[in-house]
């Protein structure tokens, strides 16, 4: 385990403290020089790694030592995982891991954009509940307080970037700005393993063929890495990747037969040499190819009801099982091709005139809890 400081002077000594239940280690660390990352010896300790079935978190105590007088001291939390990949899959902690997300735009009738505790707690456990084990905050930097919870509770997430609505070179550089300030922000949280720099090309509408714009999305996604190595960076979700960890598509066919046709050539719509309609955007870039990256269904889905006010991807439908039989149709079409690693559902509410959410703005379900959790296969 590693700790990285800044702004100590020398001679003076940190105590790390970690415990969990009656387990502890203590280790000390002389602060002699400018070293910023310093290595905590954990031998004492037998580690637990976090998962979202066992999320297993630490606390961590900072003792500032100079000589005996104790002249600061700080309070945190960590977990142990690890995220990569292998070919096609992703891995946590070594294990393979399948993704089942829900797009979530972060909308209550009463607040808005803004979350009550209390809100981010009936999420989160809803979501769980369903069957579902992460959520992609789309286009929107959520209260810290909901990574804090999704990292005890146990849940994926996937932290996104509010997208610029046309690209400038005074518009990137200030997007670029602000962007490494919230990575350096939330860094520290372990239920984030995903960055989203770009989204649906927004921002930077014609990145499939303009070298500026494709260059913005490189060098957006190396200096990201250059701060965080630990997660997966995608530059931009949706199509039109340039260069990504993972590869995502967003798709609202309404059949999943069709579906299914579609991505068993997955080599093709990956090339861009599919024979047919994918009904939606190329994958890659022009001048940017597939090189092995797992493979997400990152929007999907999206069905409103007949009766309701507002749109959803595709014809509405007119009745719960309806509803059911077109959602258990694209997801079976998803878990049936091996190329994918997973999914993410849209939307986790309506959103205003988005009445394509799993749950109205006020949370109730559109059917059973239990239906949904059968879908997700759990």
């Amino acid at each position: 385990m590693d700790v990285e400081l800044s702004g100590h002077g020398p001679g003076l000594r940190l105590q790390v403290i970690l415990t969990k239940g009656q387990a502890r280690n203590v280790c000390w660390l002389d602060l002699k020089n400018d070293s910023t990352r310093h290595e905590i010896d954990l031998m004492d300790m037998e580690i637990e790694l976090w998962t979202p079935d066992h999320p297993n978190v630490y606390g961590i105590e900072y003792v500032l030592f100079d000589q005996e007088t104790v002249i600061d001291r700080a309070y945190s939390y960590t977990t142990f995982r690890e995220f990569e990949t292998e070919g096609r899959s992703i891995l946590l902690n070594g294990n393979a891991i399948y993704l089942k997300m829900l797009l979530d735009q972060g909308y209550w009738p009463d607040t808005g954009l803004t979350a009550t505790y209390e809100g981010l707690i009936e999420d989160i456990e809803r979501t769980k509940a369903m069957g579902f084990n992460g959520i992609r905050k789309h286009q929107k930097i959520e209260d810290e307080r909901f990574y804090y919870l999704a990292d005890f509770y146990g849940l994926y997430v996937w932290l996104e970037m509010p997208s610029n609505y046309a690209f400038s070179k005074k518009g990137i550089a200030a997007f670029e700005q602000e962007w490494l300030k919230i990575v350096a922000q939330y860094v520290h949280y372990p239920s984030i393993m995903a960055y989203v720099i770009f989204n649906e090309s927004w921002g930077i509408p014609d990145v499939y063929d303009d070298p500026d714009q494709q260059l913005a999305t490189v060098r957006l996604y190396d200096r990201t890495k250059a701060i965080d190595r630990t997660r997966f960076i995608i530059s931009n979700d949706g199509w039109e990747h340039t260069k990504s960890d993972l590869v995502t598509i967003h798709n609202y066919i309404e059949n999943g037969d069709d579906l299914k046709r579609i991505y068993q050539d997955i080599d093709r719509v990956l090339a861009g040499t599919f024979k047919g309609n994918t009904h939606t955007k190329p994958v890659f870039a022009k001048g940017y190819a597939y090189s092995g990256q797992p493979i997400i269904m990152s929007e999907y889905g999206g069905i409103a009801f007949q009766d309701d006010q507002g749109w959803g991807y595709g014809r509405k439908v007119t009745d719960q099982k309806s509803y059911e039989a077109r959602l258990k149709g694209l997801t079976d079409a998803i878990f049936s091709l091996e190329t994918f690693s997973g999914y993410c559902l849209t939307q986790t509410t309506d959103v205003e005139q988005e009445t394509n959410g799993v749950m109205t703005p006020k949370r109730e379900p559109k059917m059973p809890i239990v239906r949904f959790k059968g879908i997700n296969r759990e």
